[in-house]
């Protein structure tokens, strides 16, 4: 018996760690195979872009503290892997990126049984009646990171990639949570 209890809690603390762990961070990739990214490459940030969407000037990102987090981030993970920072003017790449969230909504919709399972009353039989559907509207805030590298030369993009998070909250602007998400998605750079 005591075997079976430890088993238990064991495979109940290793849900809960591998629950903690889990991210709605979804990443995409885009790549131009024909572009070598060798790493030892040089790389310098572009220029803002001129406009900005609704989302990225929303002051939740649109914030120097939120920036500076995001660059410092960039340029750690490119340093770690062994791209050289350098002037725009005899850069390899050119790095940009843009940030933004909003504000959005969705209809969840569950179904509940009205009554105890055991319940039998008024010819419903043994199960009871069928399931109540409710349906809810559910607010949540959506946030997006996108990452370009664009060959300076040809001025054609090589490598982009877009995160997105469907479940951001003001604990994802830390240092630490913009460090894990630059890096999720610069994994796959050469």
């Amino acid at each position: 018996m005591g075997r079976i209890r430890w088993t238990v809690v064991a495979m109940a603390i290793g849900g809960l760690l591998a629950a903690a762990g889990c991210s709605s961070l979804k990443v995409n990739v885009i790549r131009d195979a024909a572009i070598a990214i060798p790493p030892g490459s040089t790389w310098a940030w572009s220029l803002e872009p001129p406009e900005k969407k609704p989302e990225e000037l929303d002051p939740r990102v649109n914030n120097s503290i939120i920036h500076g987090r995001v660059k410092q981030a960039v340029e750690a993970v490119l340093a770690q892997k062994g791209y050289r920072l350098t002037d725009p003017a005899s850069a390899d790449f050119l790095v940009a990126y843009r940030v933004g969230v909003k504000d959005s909504q969705r209809i969840v919709t569950q179904t509940v049984p009205p009554a105890p399972v055991y319940w039998g009353g008024w010819g419903w039989g043994y199960y009871g009646p069928p399931p109540m559907a409710i349906s809810q509207q559910v607010n949540y805030t959506e946030g997006a990171l996108m990452i370009d590298i664009t060959q300076r030369s040809t001025n054609k993009l090589a490598f982009r990639a877009m995160g997105l998070d469907q479940d951001v909250t003001g604990a994802d602007g830390s240092e630490a949570k913009i460090q894990e998400t630059v890096t999720k998605l610069l994994q796959s750079l050469p």
